[in-house]
């Protein structure tokens, strides 16, 4: 990774737009759909206005980041260095979770739908080779990776709910909110982890230019992302009804309502072929972001991509899969267990302070910098006046 590189605000957009559906259509619905039956997809709802909070506070702290310190700078400049490693080591623990049962997911997904039976480590060390690649060639790398393939990622997920609506039957969704809302609110809390996408702006925030960030286009890719995944929600309960508990994968199972036109070929690979590298695409911006917590927490320099925050980063990602059956785990401990409540402090509850900590540290920044500036005015006068004389 090299310090000066830049993403614009529009790769960050697009960015959010493809990483909010990808990866939470693999296996959430059918989670889901396990407490809340048809009224799954109210649960995506209510997270994804608890995400519109999220990101509102997220764009207010990046407007206030006038000098575009990194988050680091920030939290340890207002809370202290000791309580800022704490709290990067929990979002360390956020990220390598995510990534390790996305990817997971795509190895069941590879199994069940394209019959390509392999290993654990055979699928995931070339991953963490592109990965690793792509984080030593810098940030835009990966932000260009995400602005060209972005438009057929797209189409591809377009052309399977297209295809796939079809064959819904809308009346699978009455009656609707049959346990009440009270009952949707409070177990929608369970399903949190999936959530908080726009939480990764917060890593990428020092990458920016220096000119004032637009808020309206983040929140228009917000709306596009949020609709597109609630409507896959709506597609898979119209389309499975009491089922859709059984249908793990969620993406697979409506993928294959287009075999129909496999006179054209198997259009249903194809576009989960290509709709699958946006979750490749996240795992990479989630790594990226759990590689600078550990930055963060050993004090690593930044200026240089750092092998030993990479290695911290990508090992439990390919030794925990081995031995534990990771999506249980991590439903076990930080769904349904007592995790999720240090999971929430990162994910909620610090980004409403954010703004107010980004504003004093950007203030105190700024009276830094010009205390140094005068010292060194002051250093040169002095050394022309003894030159003079």
């Amino acid at each position: 990774m090299i310090s000066t590189s830049k993403v614009t605000a529009r790769q960050l957009m697009l960015m959010l737009i493809l990483i909010i559906p990808g990866g939470k259509y693999l296996s959430l619905p059918a989670i889901v759909a396990r407490e809340l039956g048809r009224d799954s997809y109210f649960a995506f709802i209510f997270l994804f206005l608890l995400d519109l909070v999220l990101l509102t506070v997220i764009l207010l702290a990046v407007r206030a980041n006038t000098n575009r310190l990194n988050v680091y700078q920030i939290l340890s400049q207002t809370l202290s260095k000791v309580v800022a490693k704490a709290i990067f080591l929990i979002f360390a623990v956020l990220f390598i979770c995510r990534t390790s049962v996305l990817l997971v997911n795509c190895v069941d997904m590879f199994s069940s739908t394209f019959s390509v039976k392999t290993n654990w480590l055979g699928y995931i060390l070339p991953i963490c080779a592109v990965i690793i690649f792509c984080m030593r060639k810098g940030v835009n790398s990966f932000a260009r990776l995400a602005e060209i393939l972005f438009i057929f990622i797209l189409l591809a997920l377009l052309a399977i709910v297209v295809f796939s609506f079809k064959q819904a039957d809308l009346n699978n969704l009455k009656p609707m909110l049959e346990q009440g809302l009270g009952k949707v609110i409070k177990t929608s809390f369970n399903y949190s982890f999936w959530f908080s996408d726009a939480i990764f702006i917060l890593f990428f925030m020092d990458f920016l230019p220096d000119k004032k960030v637009k808020v309206a286009p983040f929140y228009l890719a917000f709306f596009v992302g949020a609709v597109i995944c609630i409507g896959l929600d709506i597609l898979f309960v119209a389309l499975f009804d009491t089922l859709s508990p059984y249908n793990g994968l969620a993406m697979s199972k409506v993928s294959q309502f287009t075999i129909p036109l496999s006179s054209l070929g198997r259009l249903d690979w194809l576009g989960l072929v290509i709709w699958l590298t946006s979750i490749y695409i996240k795992s990479i911006i989630l790594i990226f972001c759990a590689y600078r917590c550990v930055n963060f927490v050993f004090g690593a320099n930044e200026l240089k991509f750092n092998w030993f925050s990479t290695i911290i980063t990508l090992i439990p990602i390919i030794i925990a899969p081995i031995f534990i059956d990771i999506k249980e785990e991590v439903y076990a401990i930080f769904c349904i267990g007592a995790g999720k409540y240090f999971f929430w402090f990162v994910q909620y509850i610090l980004p409403l302070f954010l703004p107010l900590l980004t504003y004093i540290s950007n203030k105190k920044q700024k009276r830094c910098n010009l205390s140094k500036s005068t010292t060194l005015q002051k250093r040169k006068y002095t050394t022309k006046i003894i030159g003079l004389s």
